[in-house]
């Protein structure tokens, strides 16, 4: 990743700390089995599986600017500029 990109992230990153509460979580193997699930109906890459069915299993929003969690209906995904609409 480009150093500007790491900035830029890091910077998205604190400006939600303050915005929302994010909470580290554990993956467990009900997350696992979700994950799985997902990337086989909406083939979408492990990673974002794994982001999916902890939103999925915590009722919480994903936000994000990749197209694939648009595609995860069992979960809302918002961009980042409509997530910032909404605050």
């Amino acid at each position: 990743m480009q150093e500007g990109r790491v900035d830029l992230a890091k910077a998205r990153i604190e400006s939600l700390r303050y915005a929302v509460y994010i909470e580290k979580a554990q993956i467990n193997e009900e997350t696992a089995v979700k994950a799985g699930e997902f990337k086989a109906k909406y083939d979408i890459s492990i990673a974002d599986a794994f982001i999916a069915a902890t939103a999925y299993l915590k009722s919480s929003i994903v936000i994000s600017d990749d197209p694939d969690f648009k595609k995860i209906k069992e979960i809302e995904a918002l961009s980042e500029e409509e997530f910032a609409k909404k605050l």
